[in-house]
């Protein structure tokens, strides 16, 4: 039986693994793009995969923390991700 923090662990995960691939696809858009717009959907890109590998090298902290600090590492985990899903709703580029 998964417990809760292997359950978390494996659903951020899956989040990042699909994070990844609509950066992917963003990135694709970018190159198709022109001009300015295709600057700001770079650097729009370039933003996201930080925030991700953020994202992840905390996850990856996290798998070897318990108690307190594995409690602290998933609250910033949780204001990171919050963070990234509200990069990918306000840039005017990626709507």
């Amino acid at each position: 039986m998964m417990t809760s923090h292997q359950e978390y662990q494996g659903r951020m995960e899956e989040q990042l693994a699909s994070l990844g691939r609509r950066i992917d696809e963003l990135s694709d858009e970018a190159k198709h793009a022109a001009g300015e717009v295709r600057q700001e959907y770079s650097r729009n890109v370039e933003e996201l995969r930080r925030q991700r590998e953020n994202v992840q090298k905390q996850l990856n902290e996290l798998k070897q923390a318990s108690g307190q600090a594995w409690e602290e590492l998933k609250n910033g985990i949780d204001r990171a991700w919050e963070e990234i899903q509200n990069s990918l709703h306000s840039k005017s580029g990626f709507q």
